[in-house]
């Protein structure tokens, strides 16, 4: 917003976040989330040269003992689906989470063994490419 509390600009602040893929607070991003899972790394959001911080274990045991298995994945979506519907794969397992949405690119948390082949949320054709 500017000083006169009108927007400064017209940028799709939304469209921007799920191009690249930055997790939002209180959609993607929840108390149970894991900084490594939402992209944190690639988004240089956490450095293990530094020194201590608040979840430093947890984190630095993903990272160096663990493949993850579980990420924040940007996918395309054919169809309306509502924020935090569960993402299925064709024989109906649990495959993720769709969660922000821009036209038809969408931030999914996805189990990777999982997303593969056809996948819907909702009724909506969700399409992983990694």
């Amino acid at each position: 917003r500017g000083y006169d509390d009108q927007p400064s600009d017209a940028t799709d602040w939304n469209a921007l976040y799920v191009q690249n893929s930055i997790p939002s607070a209180n959609i993607e991003l929840t108390p149970d989330s894991y900084i490594l899972e939402m992209g944190f790394e690639r988004l240089s959001g956490v450095d293990f040269k530094k020194g201590c911080y608040v979840g430093q274990e947890i984190t630095a045991r993903m990272k160096h003992k663990t493949e993850l298995r579980k990420d924040l994945a940007q996918v395309s979506l054919k169809g309306d689906a509502p924020i935090g519907t569960e993402i299925a794969t064709e024989t109906g397992k649990p495959a993720g989470t769709l969660f922000s949405q821009a036209g038809d690119q969408a931030l999914a948390y996805l189990r990777f063994d999982r997303a593969k082949g056809p996948l819907n949320a909702s009724g909506a054709q969700i399409t992983y490419a990694p």
